[in-house]
């Protein structure tokens, strides 16, 4: 039967689609997140350095992804209707899917210039006088849902109206922000296009769990400001008692040099603290003397200053006999060896010292030629503390971290959060002779109590990830400049090329001439592009020619460093040319 010519033919047919069409289209519309109300220009939020959040979700579905997506921009903790007491934080956002529960009604102890935002999913907004900003949100997907919390800060738009009265609020109100601000998470559409890279990702991934590269790993893809894959692996270790979560943190190792060193001295550049092109001895006087005293920083920073790359400090702590020499080590606490290395090992506060001195002593190559040298790295902590009066990790938590809303990038991570979401590295039987968990793999980072910029820090790849962006966006991140675009373009760019280097200030750069062997990054990687790696089975890589980066966060060093399967699989360039061979495809086809 032909049924729709026979509609067509009813006199009310256009009609009929027309009142459809609009009802659709109404449906749609209020389905979208619409800001109603924006006192101050609340929303979106920018510094989120500023204010303590609390987060509650009433009558919704859903709530674990609710809180997972605000979690991703910014540390909350959930708001409690049982002890309204004890709920005093400067911020509140809740979601409320039912007009029986008002929970601005238990806030008897806001305080003073707190703020409060209230999602209304699916109901009439109330009470707009307790709001200092309102959202409306017709349906309560987790696409919508989404959408609302990345508009909130900042990373789309709000650019919807009301298609119909809505309690206090009329048709066609509606106020419009601008976003593009921090990273978007994926909705539907961009879960389904990604699905084929996700899918070549965790076969590679799943290859190096099965071949014991690693027990487990945080993979993150960001391209064009959207996170398109962000997936977590296996184990903390092979015992598989605890699986990996976004939440888990991993030992950096090197990769703490240009998220702690770098930064520090792109800051001090631009407000010329420091000159790249004086030497050494301008900022350290240990070097005024002796065959280090021209090396520039700049010199430095790239790798071809001639410097040896690593000092065992720890080694040179031990006497023939086996003991330990005067003033390095004791195995019992005492005031003048405050450094904690165990529980049974404690280094005398001056030690750092003989580390300076060994720096000082150490041998120059003969040659000028790239040669990855962490000694400098042990010391520009020292010269920001100069310059600034603040130590290394006070200022990199107020200056980048805490307003980037990365506050999972830590030092000494176990002072600071339980245990179990810090993943183990090396069963040290060298040095330490126990199990190397919450603090620095790095014995020579460990030996500076943990505070160094040649490793140290502490992460997962989600907060990792607003650092890259930041680079990528040449300085800046959720409307905020760190960086100047001029300062990032400098340390980026490759340093002494035309002599055959390939490195940036601090930063790697892909090889000159392109040998799977020994390349660690996709042969596709442009000449633009840079990143780094740490030894324990950390990577990163940017690159802005196609606007994408890649996070890769393993501890391939448990149980033992000797583990170097991560490296002769070939699992990181793996990785990464999948990302460029899709991203290939999709713009041809």
């Amino acid at each position: 039967m032909k049924i729709i010519p026979k509609l067509q033919s009813f006199p009310c047919y256009r009609i009929l689609v027309s009142l459809l069409l609009v009802i659709i289209g109404v449906l749609k519309i209020d389905a979208a997140p619409v800001l109603l109300r924006n006192t101050l220009d609340l929303i979106p939020i920018d510094r989120l350095d500023t204010f303590d959040l609390q987060v509650g979700v009433f009558g919704l579905p859903g709530k674990s992804a609710i809180m997972e997506g605000i979690s991703f921009y910014k540390a909350c903790s959930e708001f409690d209707m049982s002890e309204p007491t004890e709920n005093s934080s400067d911020f509140y956002l809740f979601f409320v899917g039912s007009s029986m529960v008002r929970p601005w009604e238990k806030m008897t102890d806001r305080s003073p210039g707190s703020k409060l935002i209230i999602c209304f999913v699916n109901t009439s907004p109330q009470d707009i006088i307790a709001a200092d900003a309102i959202i409306h949100v017709g349906l309560q997907t987790e696409d919508d849902l989404s959408r609302t919390i990345q508009a909130i800060f900042g990373a789309i738009d709000f650019d919807q109206n009301l298609a119909m009265n809505n309690g206090a609020f009329h048709r066609g109100d509606g106020l419009q922000t601008i976003g593009g601000n921090r990273l978007k998470l994926p909705g539907r559409n961009a879960k389904y296009k990604y699905k084929p890279l996700q899918d070549t990702l965790d076969k590679i991934m799943q290859m190096g769990l099965d071949s014991m590269a690693f027990p487990g790993g945080q993979l993150l893809v960001v391209h064009q400001d959207q996170v398109v894959v962000n997936r977590c692996y296996g184990y903390h270790t092979f015992d598989q008692q605890i699986k990996v979560k976004q939440e888990d943190i991993y030992d950096l190792a090197s990769v703490t040099k240009v998220t702690t060193a770098v930064p520090a001295l792109m800051y001090l550049l631009d407000r010329h603290m420091i000159d790249l092109d004086a030497t050494l001895c301008s900022y350290f006087k240990n070097f005024c003397r002796g065959d280090k005293k021209e090396i520039t920083l700049r010199l430095a920073l790239a790798h071809y200053g001639r410097l040896i790359p690593y000092i065992v400090y720890w080694q040179e702590a031990i006497k023939k006999n086996g003991k330990y020499r005067a003033r390095s080590f004791k195995t019992e606490p005492h005031r003048n060896y405050p450094v904690k290395i165990t529980d049974s090992l404690f280094l005398h506060k001056k030690y750092k010292r003989k580390i300076e001195k060994a720096i000082k002593k150490s041998e120059l190559t003969e040659e000028r030629d790239y040669l990855y040298s962490g000694l400098t790295f042990l010391m520009y902590p020292d010269l920001v503390y100069e310059k600034l009066g603040l130590r290394i990790d006070s200022f990199l938590y107020r200056t980048f971290y805490e307003p980037l809303g990365a506050e999972s990038v830590m030092y000494r991570p176990a002072d600071r959060v339980d245990l179990q979401r810090i993943i183990p590295t090396e069963i040290d039987t060298l040095f330490r002779h126990q199990q190397v968990w919450g603090t620095v793999h790095d014995e020579a980072a460990a030996m500076l109590d943990g505070l160094s910029c040649n490793a140290g820090l502490f992460g997962n790849a989600e907060d990792l990830a607003k650092l890259f962006q930041m680079y990528l966006n040449g300085g800046t991140y959720g409307d905020q400049r760190y960086i100047s675009s001029e300062t990032m373009e400098e340390f980026t760019l490759c340093q002494y090329c035309e002599e055959g280097n390939r490195r940036g200030l601090g930063f790697d750069k892909p090889m000159i001439d392109y040998d799977e062997r020994y390349s660690y990054v996709a042969s596709s990687a442009s000449r633009s592009s840079y990143g780094h790696s740490g030894f324990t089975g950390t990577f990163f890589w940017i690159d802005p020619e196609v606007d994408m980066f890649m996070i890769l966060l393993t501890n391939r060093v448990y149980p033992t460093r000797d583990n170097r399967k991560l490296y002769s699989l070939g699992i990181r360039p793996g990785l990464h040319q999948a990302i460029y061979d899709f991203i290939d495809a999709k713009e041809k086809g």
